[in-house]
């Protein structure tokens, strides 16, 4: 059983996309210090853009009234993010990024 754990996922994305040619990336290195909600990466490439929130495996945002708000925040964020043309917006997880689908959404970005 392979676990990965979002934040590692989160990184692995940053170096896969700075291996297929994408410069511009914000990584939120600190969530509690950024605006609630704002995804964990924002990816730019040639006037096209990618929003990516990520999550755990097994999400447990919504044990709490703070976690519900905290889950909100982040897709009213990436919904936002899906209404700009030219921008994708996704809410990935590990095994996402294990099966390949967080890849194809960087792929898809540089061949745009």
């Amino acid at each position: 059983i392979v676990v990965l754990r979002s934040w590692i996922a989160g990184i692995a994305t940053v170096e896969d996309a700075k291996a297929l040619g994408i410069r511009f990336i914000y990584h939120t290195a600190d969530s509690r210090r950024s605006e609630i909600g704002y995804p964990d990466l924002t990816l730019l490439h040639n006037g096209q853009g990618l929003a990516i929130e990520c999550k755990s495996q097994f999400d447990r945002t919504d044990r709490d009234t703070k976690g519900r708000a905290r889950r909100l925040a982040q897709e009213a964020w990436l919904a936002q993010f899906a209404l700009i043309p030219g921008f994708e917006a996704f809410m990935f997880r590990p095994s996402d990024y294990l099966n390949g689908r967080v890849f194809a959404a960087l792929r898809v970005l540089v061949q745009t």
